[in-house]
C-alpha cells in the first residue's frame, strides 16, 4: 500500500501522525506480551492438568491393588464401580487437555502472526513518516 506522504506539508501534521502511530504501535506490542502471558498460562494449565492426571492415576493404580485383594462381594463391586468411575476422569482430562491445548496454542500462534504483521506495517509507516518528518524540516 502507498501512502500519500507528500499530502504532509507541515512538521506539526506529520509529528501527530508520527505520535498516533508510535502509539498504536505500542498498544499492539502490548498485545503480544499478553499473548505470551498468556501461551505461559496455558503451560502452567497444561502442568496441572498433567498432575491431575497422574495424581488420578497413582489412585487407579491403588485401587486396582485393592480390588484384586477383596473377596467377591458387595465392597468389591463399589470398588470396581469407583474404579471406572476414576478412569473415565482420567480420559475426560487427557481429552480436555488434548483439545484445549491444541486449540489455545492454534489461537496464539494465529494472534501473534496477525499482531506481527500489524507491528511490521506500522514500523515501515513510521519510518516513511519520520522520512517525511526530516524532508519538511529542510
Amino acid at each position: 500500500m502507498v501512502i500519500p506522504l507528500e499530502l504532509l506539508t507541515l512538521q506539526e501534521e506529520a509529528q501527530r501522525l508520527l505520535d498516533s502511530a508510535l502509539l498504536e504501535k505500542r498498544i499492539l506490542e502490548n498485545r503480544k506480551e499478553t499473548i505470551a502471558i498468556r501461551t505461559v498460562s496455558s503451560a502452567g494449565n497444561a502442568e496441572e492438568l498433567q498432575y491431575e492426571i497422574a495424581s488420578a492415576q497413582a489412585e487407579l493404580n491403588s485401587l486396582n491393588t485393592y480390588i484384586a485383594s477383596l473377596p467377591e462381594g458387595q465392597t468389591k463391586e463399589k470398588q470396581i464401580t469407583k474404579r471406572i468411575s476414576i478412569e473415565l476422569r482420567i480420559r475426560r482430562l487427557n481429552e480436555s487437555g488434548t483439545r484445549l491445548g491444541a486449540e489455545a496454542i492454534i489461537q496464539q500462534v494465529f494472534d501473534n502472526k496477525q499482531l506481527q504483521d500489524q507491528i511490521d506495517s506500522y514500523s515501515v509507516y513510521i519510518t516513511a513518516l519520520e522520512a517525511r518528518k526530516a524532508e519538511l524540516q529542510s
